[in-house]
């Protein structure tokens, strides 16, 4: 009885995919992916990228894997932003970019000391912290009123998350300890980083607004990581589950700290949250290999390299950005030769309501065709 409708229907089913407008399959979604390039033939890694798709990170500058520079991917070119001046020459890291198009990162001597800076117009500049014997800093995110927020040395040798504004260094404190870090900023100034506790036993995730630094707490063990943050003040990161166990990456909202899995092994962090809550990072196999990830509004952990129509011969091993769009910032290896790869994700296009609606409108039509058909 219902032989005529499925010799009518599979026509319209084959037609209805042939031009695009039915999925084969109910999927997850799924990923393009670009190849940024390097500046030379050596590595490169993607370390965060902004709303319009322009990726920050480093790249070897010579071939190799060092010295590397901090560099910007789109366009399809490669700008190499260079280093600052003596003694901070060695090499240097780009960490975060904001709309405008300012890059923030690190430029190191050989010892490993750094200081942070700021790369607009073509021009590098050194923010000028850093003090006592170590005079080291380094910028880890800024957002789009140009707020810089990173880890720098103070007068007393104590290394302390910092924000930088206008000229501006204000040092944010700890937890009690002596030591801190600053690793994002979102539009409406609040800062998330990591802190030690009184008597510098452990670090924990916090958030900073208005003045006040507010302990995010942990999954159950002694030590938290805050990394990323979105408008809405969610937050990403890692932490222990249980103590001096395995680290796991978690979301933090209104003050519950949610673990949010692996890929099937014990570890993982999460990097990045956008406004619609999908977060990135990487995480343990079973095999204990690290894989990059993405979890969709709280849909559940999914790997990338499953994820991706076009990988070809790269696994994709930290996923490190994500903006509005959804458009990934991740960086992985190409398993022939071994190099490291920086990589711009964008999502497929899925079909719009009135895609569906024109979809339903032609299987309605199809059924009203076999009904007359079977009246005649």
């Amino acid at each position: 009885m219902n032989t005529p409708l499925r010799r009518l229907a599979c026509p319209l089913t084959v037609a209805l995919v042939a031009a695009g407008l039915l999925p084969l399959t109910a999927s997850a979604l799924s990923y393009t992916l670009t190849d940024l390039g390097s500046l030379t033939s050596g590595d490169a890694v993607a370390t965060g990228l902004n709303n319009s798709a322009t990726v920050v990170g480093y790249s070897a500058s010579s071939g190799g894997s060092q010295p590397n520079h901090a560099v910007t991917f789109g366009g399809g070119s490669v700008a190499d932003l260079g280093t600052l001046t003596t003694p901070y020459t060695a090499f240097s890291l780009g960490q975060a970019i904001n709309d405008s198009g300012t890059a923030v990162g690190g430029s190191f001597q050989q010892n490993g000391f750094s200081h942070a800076f700021s790369y607009s117009g073509g021009v590098m500049t050194d923010l000028g912290i850093g003090a006592g014997s170590f005079n080291t800093s380094i910028a880890n995110g800024i957002n789009s009123s140009g707020v810089i927020v990173g880890q720098a040395s103070n007068a007393s040798n104590q290394n302390l998350a910092f924000s930088y504004s206008g000229g501006t260094t204000t040092f944010l404190g700890a937890l009690g300890g002596t030591s801190s870090a600053a690793n994002g900023i979102n539009d409406s100034g609040t800062i998330v980083g990591n802190a030690f506790l009184t008597g510098n036993t452990f670090p924990h995730a916090f958030s900073y607004s208005g003045g006040v630094m507010t302990d995010l707490g942990t999954l159950g063990g002694n030590a938290s990581y805050g990394l990323g943050i979105n408008s809405g003040g969610v937050i990403v990161g890692f932490a222990e589950a249980v103590a001096s166990g395995p680290l796991r990456a978690f979301i933090s909202n209104n003050g519950t700290m949610t673990d949010l899995g692996t890929l099937g092994g014990t570890r993982s962090a999460a990097y990045d949250i956008n406004d619609s809550g999908t977060v990135v990072g990487q995480a343990d196999l079973a095999n204990g290999t690290q894989h990059a990830f993405v979890n969709l509004n709280g849909g559940g952990m999914e790997d990338l390299n499953s994820d991706v129509v076009n990988l070809g011969s790269f696994t994709l091993v930290q996923a490190r950005g994500v903006n509005e769009s959804g458009q990934i910032a991740v960086w992985g290896t190409d398993t022939e030769s071994g190099s490291l790869h920086a990589f711009l994700l964008t999502p497929q296009e899925v079909p719009e309501a009135s895609t569906w609606a024109a979809i339903a409108a032609l299987s309605l039509a199809g059924v009203a065709q076999w009904r007359r058909s079977k009246r005649a």
